[in-house]
Order: C-alpha cells, then sequence, then structure tokens
C-alpha cells in the first residue's frame, strides 16, 4: 500500500525524496491502524491468563507480533528510502507489463457460437481513456488472427 502510494505522487512531483514522504506520510495512518487492529488480536494470548495451550499460542502471537512490527517499520521506513533512491519516474506501457500471444488450448478461450472469441479486459483511470481504447483496438486489429477467431470487448 505504501509502494503504491508513492508510485501514485511520484507520477506528479518530479522530486523523489518528496514524493517518497508524501506517499508514505497519506497512508501511514491507515497502515498504522491495520497492524494495531491485527497486534490487538494477539494481546490477550501473550498477556492473559496462562494455560498450557495460551503459553504455546502465546509464543506463537509474539512471533506474529514481531513480525507486524517489523513489517510496519520498514513500511513506513525502508520502502519510502528504497523508493526514493532506485524507483523510477515515467510511464508503463502496455507491452512493458504485458504480451499477447495466441493460445490454441480449449481451457483458455471462450468459445461462443461455435466461434472462437477473444475477450480484452482492461482497467485505465485517468483522462484520455478513448485514446487508450483507440490504441488497444489497433494493436488488436493489427493481430492476424487465424480463421474462426475474433476478439471483442468483454464486461466482466
Amino acid at each position: 500500500m505504501v509502494l503504491e502510494s508513492i508510485d501514485r505522487r511520484k507520477r506528479d512531483e518530479p522530486d523523489g525524496k518528496k514524493a517518497a514522504l508524501e506517499g508514505a506520510l497519506s497512508v501511514s495512518m491507515a497502515v498504522t491502524a491495520s497492524t494495531a487492529t491485527s497486534l490487538i488480536v494477539f494481546l490477550p494470548l501473550i498477556v492473559g491468563k496462562k494455560s498450557d495451550l495460551t503459553t504455546w499460542l502465546g509464543e506463537v502471537g509474539v512471533t506474529i507480533c514481531l513480525a507486524l512490527v517489523c513489517s510496519l517499520f520498514s513500511s513506513l521506513t525502508l520502502i519510502p528510502l528504497m523508493s526514493s533512491r532506485f524507483l523510477k519516474p515515467g510511464t508503463v506501457t502496455l507491452g512493458d507489463v504485458a504480451t499477447f500471444e495466441i493460445v490454441e488450448r480449449p481451457q483458455e478461450i471462450r468459445r461462443q457460437d461455435r466461434k472462437v472469441r477473444v475477450g480484452v479486459r482492461a482497467t485505465y483511470e485517468g483522462e484520455g481513456w478513448q485514446e487508450v481504447r483507440e490504441q488497444v483496438e489497433g494493436m488488436m486489429n493489427a493481430f492476424d488472427l487465424p480463421g474462426g477467431y475474433s476478439w471483442s470487448w468483454c464486461i466482466w
């Protein structure tokens, strides 16, 4: 969650250190609250009345609580530090994260009206979505699909 917030800030803020600080601060309360609720679940096992079962569960609870505290520490300190130095600004194109491939296995292709259809599903937030849709349509139309194959936008 912290890294995503920092990445979102980096799109608008050219200074990596400022983007990392603002991104981490914007979600720090939510991350801390989430960790605290998980810690509260194990607190009665650690400090409550001791029996054979609670002693064993208490030891497990201490381990889990220690891991949660370390995770909180790293998400609010180490992740912003490393992202300010190593996370590069810029946009990610569809070709950077996905490859297009025609797959001929029936379990991966839906049959509809005895034709094989390729469904395209995408999530895009922001302005200019119509241009992005036109670009994807151009890319899909450029593929030489085998006979009987077609593609369309899917609504799931």
